[in-house]
């Protein structure tokens, strides 16, 4: 069993993972066929969550975290639950995110960005495009970009950019990268509709500048 220090409005089972409340803290618990439940697997499997509450943490502290409640809409309980069953398999027992492009932070019926690319230019600064061209009359012109950048020397730092305006017609975002020396980013980018209710499923680039 393992506390978590607030409650992040989990209820139930997720996997063999089982969340609940006592006395005001919430606890995970971890069912199997095995009596033991200090076996090495299931020692790992909490320690994986604990890794991925505690980036949760910092991501709560942003505007990502009305756009997790946006997503979980029809899908999961809470935005905290969608970001668990998407997320937990990205992070490592270890403390450490395993995969990237396994992060998910957004989900939803908005168009993604069509052919999305990104590159960092001769000035340093990243540069994403995507196509702007479509054949059918779009409601969706004017939703607006929305990133998530992590940098792979602080990764639990998530840094969230609201590009109020950069819009999907538009097909280009160029913009500098504050206290970035060069190491890797990964970016998660989606569209946010003019309203603020509607979001895109976000997509992963991965970002290294030349040498």
């Amino acid at each position: 069993m393992a506390s978590v220090k607030n409650d992040l409005g989990l209820r139930g089972r997720l996997g063999n993972c089982v969340f609940y409340n006592l006395r005001g803290k919430s606890f995970v618990r971890i069912q199997g066929k095995s009596n033991n439940p200090n076996t090495e697997k299931q020692l790992e499997m909490r320690t994986r969550f604990l890794v991925a509450i505690r980036f949760y943490q910092r991501l709560k502290e942003t505007p990502l975290k009305r756009v997790l409640s946006i997503s979980a809409q029809g899908k999961s309980a809470s935005g905290y639950s969608f970001y668990m069953e998407k997320n937990l398999k990205a992070f490592r027992a270890n403390g450490s995110i395993g995969d990237f492009s396994q992060l998910q932070f957004s989900a939803g019926k908005r168009e993604r960005g069509r052919h999305l690319r990104g590159a960092v230019d001769e000035r340093g600064e990243v540069v994403l495009q995507w196509s702007s061209n479509y054949s059918l009359e779009w409601e969706e012109d004017d939703d607006r970009l929305m990133l998530v950048v992590l940098h792979e020397k602080r990764p639990f730092s998530p840094e969230v950019i609201e590009c109020s305006r950069v819009l999907r017609k538009d097909g280009l975002a160029r913009f500098p990268m504050k206290g970035w020396d060069g190491e890797t980013l990964h970016l998660y980018c989606f569209f946010v509709s003019p309203d603020g209710e509607q979001v895109s499923t976000s997509q992963y680039v991965r970002l290294q500048r030349e040498v």
